[in-house]
């Protein structure tokens, strides 16, 4: 099975997300990467488990641009 280019497999034989944080949060995240664990060794769980977290962290960075965009009025 293919594994997807944002999971990648520790030492452990876990896997982890790796996610790149958009360049107008970094500052406000103080990071450039993500990584968080799966908590699993099956390559098909850690793809599930990956795709909540992206949705998970896509939401977070919506919230934090609307609560730091200047509003319009």
């Amino acid at each position: 099975m293919r594994v997807a280019h944002y999971l990648v497999r520790g030492t452990s034989g876990l896997f982890y997300v790796r996610l790149r944080v958009p360049k107008d949060l970094q500052d406000a995240l103080g990071t450039k990467l993500i990584k968080r664990a799966t908590g699993t060794r099956c390559a098909r769980a850690a793809l599930v488990c990956a795709l909540t977290l992206q949705a998970r962290y896509a939401r977070l960075f919506d919230a934090i641009r609307r609560a730091t965009s200047p509003r319009s009025q």
